[in-house]
C-alpha cells in the first residue's frame, strides 16, 4: 500500500542559494566537521533542513576544505605514502569537466567487522557501490549512487531482520547467506534545478531529514529512501519549502 505524505513548511535563512545545486549526502560520520560550522554561534544557518544544500554552506565556510580529512592536509610536504592516501580518499576517481558540464565518479566502498561478546557471535559488513554527479550549465545538476551490501548482524537485528523482512534503513532483504547473514542493496538520486534567482525544484529518490538531532519525530531518515519532489524558494531571510514524499508500507 502506498502512502502520500505532504509537508508545508516555512522557514528563516539568512542567505539565497548559490549557483550549484548539489545537496551534501546524508551521512553522520561524513558531515561531523560540516555540523561544527553549521552548528557555530557565528552564523545564522537553519540546520533544521537536511540534507545540506552546498551552495548554502559555502557562504559560511569553506566546504571544499572541511570535507577532506584534515591529517591529510596540512602544509607540508608530504611522502609518496600521503600523497597515495590523498589521492585515494580526498581526490575524484573520474572527471569529466568543461566550462558548461561537468561529470564526475568515485566508487563506494565500507567493510566492518566485529564480535558479540556475550555469545561469540561475529559480525561483518561488505558495502560496495558507485556515485555519479555531474552539472549542466548553471542551473542542472544531478546525483546518484548504488550500494550492495552483505551482512551479518548482531543478534536483536537479527531477530528483528529475519521478523519483518526488511533491514532497518535499507529497505527489503533480497536472500539470506550462507552462516546467518544478509544480502540488501540501495540505490538513491535526485535532479536538482535552479529557476531564477531564488527557485530550486528537486526530484528524487533517497531521504530527507526536518529537525536538529539524531531522530526526528517529523521526518527522519531512518526509513529506507523514498520517491519526492522539493520545491523551495529563497528570498531575503525567508525560505520557504514545499516536499511530497511518497511511501511504500
Amino acid at each position: 500500500m502506498k502512502k502520500q505524505f505532504l509537508s508545508l513548511t516555512i522557514f528563516l535563512l539568512a542567505f539565497t542559494a548559490g549557483a550549484q545545486e548539489h545537496f551534501l549526502n546524508l551521512n553522520r560520520e561524513y558531515n561531523r566537521d560540516v555540523e561544527k560550522a553549521v552548528y557555530s554561534k557565528d552564523y545564522h544557518f537553519h540546520t533544521s533542513i537536511q540534507p545540506f544544500y552546498v551552495p548554502e554552506l559555502e557562504q559560511i565556510t569553506n566546504y571544499d576544505s572541511i570535507q577532506k580529512l584534515y591529517w591529510l592536509h596540512k602544509e607540508f610536504n608530504k611522502s609518496w605514502k600521503q600523497k597515495t592516501w590523498d589521492k585515494f580518499l580526498n581526490d575524484d576517481v573520474v572527471t569529466l569537466r568543461r566550462p558548461d558540464f561537468e561529470i564526475v565518479a568515485n566508487p563506494l566502498m565500507n567493510f566492518g567487522g566485529g564480535n558479540e561478546s556475550v555469545e561469540g557471535k561475529s559480525t561483518w559488513v561488505n558495502t560496495r557501490g558507485f556515485e555519479i554527479k555531474g552539472r549542466l550549465g548553471k542551473s542542472f545538476s544531478f546525483y546518484t549512487n548504488f550500494y550492495e551490501n552483505q551482512a551479518v548482524f548482531v543478534n536483536y537485528l537479527d531477530t528483528y531482520v529475519r521478523k519483518n523482512k526488511v533491514i532497518p534503513g535499507q529497505g527489503k532483504v533480497h536472500t539470506y547467506l550462507d552462516g546467518g547473514g544478509f544480502d540488501y542493496s540501495s540505490a538513491t538520486g535526485y535532479i536538482s534545478v535552479k529557476a531564477g534567482q531564488f527557485f530550486n525544484f528537486q526530484l528524487g529518490h533517497g531521504k530527507n531529514f526536518l529537525g536538529d538531532g539524531y531522530r526526528s519525530l517529523l521526518l527522519s531518515d531512518n526509513s529506507f529512501n523514498n520517491l519526492f519532489l522539493k520545491a523551495s524558494v529563497n528570498f531575503w531571510h525567508i525560505k520557504y519549502m514545499v516536499l511530497y514524499n511518497q511511501y511504500i508500507d
